[in-house]
């Protein structure tokens, strides 16, 4: 075996892990872009559904739109499952028109769009809360491959510079 063959696969196996830890670092910026571009977007789907919500108040009455309305026992329309790789997702498991009829027999336009408007939030969070658990699950993995880079290289600068 050559003298210099060990260093070789050592600089190529540092190299190969480089370049994982940067594969992994540039995901997790993009999750990161991703989840604020999703909190914006939230936050303005969260403004129009309660404006929505105080137009259709307004349309048929304070009295009718109110959680005094909503019986005591609620099925839920909407429900989140997630598999065993983090990803979350969102089943509809009802009927999502039926809460509507609570609030008037023939509800406004405005109140079918606040149901809209808060159902496409719920769709953002699950999506937000699905990027946020795969970043975790990413992150750790990094710190690891990161931590073992640090290790493959610490006995390299050594090596090279014996005085340091």
């Amino acid at each position: 075996m050559a003298p210099g063959a060990a260093t070789q696969t050592t600089d190529d196996d540092v190299g190969e892990l480089a370049q994982r830890v940067d594969a992994l670092l540039l995901s997790n910026l993009d999750d990161y872009a991703k989840i604020v571009a999703l909190r914006k977007q939230l936050g303005d789907v969260l403004k129009n559904a309660h404006f929505d919500l105080s137009r259709a108040r307004r349309d048929v009455g304070i009295a009718y739109i109110s959680p005094d309305n909503i019986p005591d026992a609620v099925e839920p329309a909407l429900k989140v499952s997630i598999d065993e790789d983090g990803h979350l997702a969102l089943l509809r498991t009802g009927d999502t028109s039926q809460p509507l009829r609570w609030f008037a027999a023939l509800p406004p336009s405005s109140l079918r769009a606040a149901q809209r408007s808060f159902t496409r939030a719920i769709e953002i969070a699950v999506e937000t809360a699905s990027i946020l658990s795969q970043l975790a699950m990413r992150s750790d993995e990094f710190q690891a491959a990161d931590q073992e880079l640090r290790v493959q290289k610490a006995p390299q600068k050594s090596a090279e510079n014996p005085i340091a």
